[in-house]
């Protein structure tokens, strides 16, 4: 496996364990959004290291994408246009500048 295929793999793994007590119904808040309220008022480290603050609507995006994909769901989507130079057209600049 590779190391990008491995990285996604763990991010998912980050995300499914951010989920879980809301799939599993185990959380001990109210209600499952208060639980994502709560878990979300921190930043949170990421598998990398780093720390990002999430919303708590992405987990809620999160545990749909599960429900409908199981942990494929929760990979990350390599975008189609990675690597391409997204250019604005000589007309599209010229309405712009107008």
């Amino acid at each position: 496996m590779s190391k990008s295929n491995i990285s996604l793999l763990e991010t998912a793994h980050f995300r499914f364990a951010l989920i879980a007590p809301v799939i599993q119904g185990t959380y001990s808040d109210t209600s499952a959004s208060a639980y994502y309220r709560r878990v979300t008022k921190k930043p949170l480290t990421l598998p990398d290291g780093s720390l990002f603050h999430y919303q708590p609507g992405t987990l809620e995006k999160w545990v749909e994408y599960y429900k409908k994909g199981g942990m494929d769901g929760l990979m990350p989507k390599v975008r189609s246009d990675k690597g391409s130079t997204r250019t604005l057209t000589d007309t599209a600049i010229c309405t712009v500048l107008i």
